[in-house]
């Protein structure tokens, strides 16, 4: 039955454009009334807004008559057989019939009227016929009851105006799961309807073949189909870069520009955000040094409180404190792994944050060590030269966070003034660590010598170890950053 109504539907199409006595902005119109005229001038209103948005897809082919008193508007959305609209209009209720093979799609088209109350019926599902390339469509009845004329014209000509975000959704819609998740996808396409965007034209420009161009000048290994672009970039970036994306695409082509040209624009648009992830990383990691250095901090602080006397419970509320700081720093690494692993300027931040997460291990570790210090210690001698490494490895800390953001600067635009900070910085911290090198042979003898406690000799000696092995650490990641930006100046002579 239902292909006996499809059939008879495209003949009675041809018929009405044949009887048609008159075209009204694009509709072909016959046995109309004088107020009918202003509710289809209304509709095709809407639909000639967005129509160039179909960038030459054929579709939108508008028919119009009045029967039982009531005025009928059909419009053919595309070339589906079982992809239909139809109007009925009497009075001031307004009922939608549509019929479509993509439950998604229809479920977007409920969507796409937020500013109006139109009661949706219950979705009804039903097979086609052999010759239906879906074996399923599914028919949707919706209900708008206007206030008044104005009203009616205001609805017939949103309702117009949405029917090219139709044409070609299901494909715009897999070729974004090639990139993120479904809702996602769906989330971007409602924002281009929403936005008089449409999705027509990044598809005219190439869609997926277009991303996965651009995924090979920006990613160091090529991505795989279906692999999600969020992973690399994030998920809102993977968003707002097709919305973006749409945009462009959309208003490039409606001003003839050429194809090559929006083409090479939107692959630029896709090296930006990969730069961005840069910038992220930069972030991440000056964020984990900052934890570095707090967690420095509150080992001199700790220290000198145990040799000046005071709270005893200081350390320990300290050694709480880091752990959590150690955990989110980890949580950090995990990040600057996940986003460098695909980004070929990306790559250095891995070997980076690793060395500086072992800094703060160390750190970390000293102060967990200051808890089992004896409350009573025998000798300040070896708090004095414990409290002096602890400084030394602060003041590393400090220019191994200058350091980093000086680097900054240098990769951006080298900078000769930038450039001598920089060095100053490594150069500070290699000195520290020879520092630290000689102290903790120092303290070696001190705790020889003073200590007459197994309990403050051992916990003496571990903690000067961490101390030094964090300031050792600290070297090795200023080195590294170091080689980086060397090689990242010998790569633009």
């Amino acid at each position: 039955m239902h292909q006996l109504v499809i059939d008879i539907h495209r003949e009675l199409n041809q018929l009405q454009q044949a009887v048609a006595v008159e075209m009204i902005d694009g509709a072909s119109t016959y046995l109309l009334e004088k107020d009918d005229i202003i509710l289809v001038k209304a509709f095709m209103s809407g639909v000639n807004s967005t129509s160039p948005l179909k960038f030459g897809h054929p579709g939108l082919g508008t028919t119009a008559t009045r029967t039982d008193g009531k005025l009928l508007i059909q419009n053919d959305i595309g070339e589906t057989d079982a992809h239909v609209l139809v109007v009925e209009v009497h009075d001031r209720k307004v009922s939608i019939t549509y019929t479509d093979i993509h439950m998604p799609r229809l479920l977007f088209f409920h969507s796409l009227f937020e500013g109006f109350d139109v009661k949706w019926n219950d979705t009804v599902s039903k097979s086609g016929k052999e010759s239906i390339k879906e074996k399923m469509y599914h028919l949707s009845v919706g209900t708008y009851k206007a206030l008044d004329t104005n009203d009616m014209v205001s609805f017939l000509t949103h309702l117009g105006s949405r029917i090219v975000f139709l044409i070609d959704w299901n494909r715009a819609r897999k070729m974004l799961r090639n990139f993120m998740r479904n809702r996602d996808a769906i989330r971007v396409l409602k924002w281009a309807a929403d936005n008089n965007v449409g999705h027509r034209g990044f598809l005219v420009l190439g869609g997926e073949k277009l991303v996965f161009d651009s995924l090979e000048i920006a990613s160091r290994i090529p991505i795989r189909y279906g692999e999600p672009l969020s992973q690399m970039i994030g998920r809102e970036r993977t968003i707002e870069f097709f919305q973006n994306a749409m945009k462009s695409a959309t208003s490039g082509l409606l001003e003839k520009k050429s194809h090559m040209l929006l083409q090479d624009e939107i692959k630029a648009e896709l090296l930006r955000y990969f730069r961005t992830v840069q910038q992220e990383l930069f972030e991440l990691c000056s964020q984990h040094v900052s934890f570095t250095v707090e967690v420095a901090i509150t080992v001199r602080d700790t220290i000198t409180q145990l040799l000046h006397g005071g709270d005893i419970s200081l350390a320990q509320r300290n050694s709480r404190r880091n752990k959590i700081w150690e955990s989110d720093a980890d949580d950090i690494v995990n990040k600057v792994r996940s986003l460098s692993r695909r980004t070929e300027a990306a790559a250095f931040f891995v070997d980076f944050i690793v060395m500086a997460d072992d800094v703060l291990d160390y750190l970390e570790e000293a102060s967990y060590l200051l808890t089992l210090v004896p409350a009573n210690v025998k000798s300040k001698k070896i708090i004095m030269e414990m409290s002096h490494m602890a400084e030394l490895a602060l003041d590393g800390c400090k220019e191994f966070l200058k350091c980093l953001y000086s680097s900054q600067f240098v990769r951006s635009s080298f900078n000769q003034e930038e450039m001598q900070y920089f060095l100053m910085s490594v150069t500070r911290i290699f000195n520290i660590e020879e520092e630290c090198d000689v102290a903790l042979r120092n303290i070696r003898k001190t705790i020889l010598a003073e200590s007459a406690d197994h309990r403050e000799n051992l916990v003496s000696l571990e903690l000067a170890y961490n101390i030094e092995k964090s300031t050792n650490s600290l070297m090795k990641a200023a080195l590294t950053l170091r080689e980086d930006i060397f090689e990242n100046i010998n790569l633009r002579r």
